[in-house]
């Protein structure tokens, strides 16, 4: 298990760019070159001591000096910004209470969808590991302000359902 020591032997890391920067050269990796690259989700992973590791965990180790017990959230939404003011740990209702809408949405917002079989928009939302039904509606607008009252009220991340 990497440790926060070890970990800042191999690596610095700049908490406003949210890069590490090897401090080692081993094999192909050499002192001063940006650490990690982009894997296919798009959040960035490292190699170190023969294991790979997400570098927003990373993160979290070399700040605190332990491994994150639940959710990093990327505040603004890019898997790859791992700056230390864009980084969280959250458990896993309030790190779904920040995402960004699907790219399959139907409305462009989170929560609310085109329901064709019922010729109308569906609004709802998540609390508590399940969905709420918050209604369905003639109107777009009808449904995401449903959508967006529900979210003040449960308590959502203001970045939630935003690209």
């Amino acid at each position: 298990m990497l440790t926060q020591d070890r970990l800042k032997e191999l690596f610095s890391y700049d908490t406003s760019t949210g890069l590490f920067v090897n401090l080692q050269s081993s094999g192909k990796r050499k002192a001063g070159n940006v650490a990690g690259s982009k894997h296919n989700a798009g959040y960035v992973k490292i190699f170190a001591d023969g294991a790979s590791y997400l570098a927003h965990r990373l993160a979290h180790l070399y700040m605190i000096g332990e491994l994150p017990t639940e959710h990093m959230d990327h505040i603004n939404h890019i898997r790859s910004d791992n700056r230390w003011e864009n980084l969280r740990m959250v458990g896993r209702n309030e790190n779904n209470r920040n995402k960004r809408v699907y790219r399959q949405s139907t409305s462009g917002v989170s929560g609310v969808s085109w329901k064709v079989r019922e010729s109308r928009w569906h609004a709802k939302a998540y609390k508590g590991g399940e969905f709420i039904h918050l209604g369905t509606y003639q109107d777009l607008f009808s449904a995401v302000c449903a959508r967006k009252s529900a979210e003040i009220r449960l308590g959502y991340h203001e970045n939630n359902g935003r690209y």
